[in-house]
């Protein structure tokens, strides 16, 4: 069982939804029956059954109080830098990072594929990845038909790790005019492909010091990386430092309906902001949903763990 995954629970025959585990102990539900990549369940409205939708954590809709945290906004336009609520967001986040500074862009894959093109900045530029990370897998291929990245991949465990040795044979940083030269090697934490494993903060510090003594930089699709830190009780920050750049997404977990934040120096910032532009993420008066991941951050983060104990208890087959 993914232990990043919010649940909706639905009543069935009745408008009562409830959207993530938080909300199960309001209610004395019986879970009769789990569905995975369900979209919607019809039955007699007589019955006292319950789904839970376990299709994806970004299900999620916007609370009251997320909605006029919206609504309240101070915003400007942030093409310029004058969105002071932006701003905030991404001053807040660089310092919950560790890093130098942060970007709040629309998504995770736009987030992903901003870090690749900022580490290979020439066209056939090499990118290590794990054969089942969401990088390669779920993002059309971004990193080589945008970016021009070629992808040198290793396969996963099943734990989210790969084999040290490969990676260390896979390195290329010659100067051969045969090759590409290897600038990235991303990781993914949680791992989604791999049933959502919290990948080990011992295997991230090996790739990170490899890699640090070849010259090439580490990425974390982190989409999920505040539940990894919630799992293993540790501030996001010793997850990190083991990174150059992280992306991380305001609507999986958190419960934002929009954006996606990545973070690294401060010359790594200033670079994926300019092909932000260019790749359509520029945003105007974006205060609004930067709001909610404040919100987000300030409500639904610090309940966080509750997610991760419902979701255990839901997999042991336990009844409410």
């Amino acid at each position: 069982m993914k232990v990043s995954t919010l649940y909706r629970i639905i009543p069935l025959g009745s408008k009562q939804i409830l959207r993530c585990p938080r909300e199960l102990s309001k209610f004395p539900l019986k879970v009769n029956k789990c569905f995975y990549n369900v979209a919607s369940t019809q039955q007699n409205s007589h019955s006292k059954d319950y789904v839970i939708d376990l299709k994806s954590d970004t299900v999620t809709k916007p609370s009251p109080g997320m909605r006029k945290a919206m609504t309240e906004a101070e915003v400007g336009d942030d093409v310029y830098g004058e969105d002071e609520t932006i701003n905030e967001l991404q001053r807040r986040m660089a310092d919950m990072f560790g890093k130098e500074k942060a970007l709040f862009v629309p998504t995770g894959t736009m987030g992903n594929l901003l870090s690749m093109c900022v580490h290979c900045p020439s066209r056939g530029e090499e990118a290590i990845l794990g054969s089942r990370s969401h990088i390669f897998v779920h993002e059309q291929g971004g990193i080589a038909f945008i970016a021009g990245v070629l992808a040198s991949l290793i396969e996963n465990k099943p734990d989210g790790t790969f084999d040290i040795e490969i990676m260390k044979q896979r390195i290329r940083q010659i100067d051969d005019p045969h090759f590409p030269y290897t600038r990235v090697i991303c990781l993914e934490n949680t791992h989604n492909f791999c049933g959502g494993k919290v990948v080990p903060l011992s295997f991230m510090e090996e790739v990170y010091n490899i890699a640090k003594s070849a010259n090439v930089n580490v990425h974390l699709d982190g989409a999920r990386v505040l539940n990894a830190a919630t799992a293993l009780n540790v501030p996001v920050k010793d997850i990190l430092k083991y990174t150059d750049t992280v992306n991380m997404c305001f609507s999986k977990g958190l419960s934002a309906p929009f954006g996606s934040v990545i973070a690294g120096t401060e010359e790594f910032v200033d670079k994926a902001r300019r092909l932000r532009k260019a790749l359509g993420g520029g945003i105007r008066q974006g205060g609004i949903l930067a709001a909610a991941a404040m919100y987000a951050l300030d409500n639904v983060l610090p309940q966080l763990h509750l997610d991760h104990k419902h979701a255990k208890e839901l997999s042991k087959g336990k009844n409410y």
